[in-house]
């Protein structure tokens, strides 16, 4: 398996109720998790304690979709709940290595004719391939 499907299948075990897809979808159940590769999908990142080692890491989007768009507050808080949850299933235990980049985009999202309220957290894993 890819990076893709190995995290989706590994946050399909860490949150249960949340439905997590490794690619686009046209119709998506809330709430729920996107897999997509960001661009520039091969980035170099400095990782560990010092900031000495800079690693060439895949960079992911992962789109992060609460349900109808409504009251903008109370869907960015189940943003933020949702965003929480994500990041802290991947520090806890995810190999290989990642950290997120940032949390924004703030949206709604047309999904089977119906708007949701979306972000896009972006996140970074070491490569697998250090040689590239």
């Amino acid at each position: 398996m890819g990076l893709r499907a190995d995290l989706a299948a590994y946050l399909e075990a860490q949150l249960p109720g949340v439905t997590i897809y490794e690619a686009g979808a046209e119709l998506v159940a809330a709430p729920a998790v996107i897999i997509n590769p960001s661009d520039p999908y091969l980035v170099p990142v400095t990782f560990g304690a010092t900031g000495a080692e800079t690693v060439l890491a895949v960079g992911l989007e992962l789109w992060l979709v609460v349900g109808r768009a409504g009251p903008e507050s109370a869907r960015l808080d189940e943003l933020e709940a949702l965003r929480r949850q994500v990041t802290h299933a991947l520090h806890d235990s995810f190999t290989p290595a990642g950290r997120w980049l940032g949390f924004g985009e703030f949206a709604t999202t047309e999904i089977g004719g119906v708007e949701h309220a979306s972000a896009r957290l972006e996140y970074v894993f070491k490569a697998a391939d250090q040689d590239t």
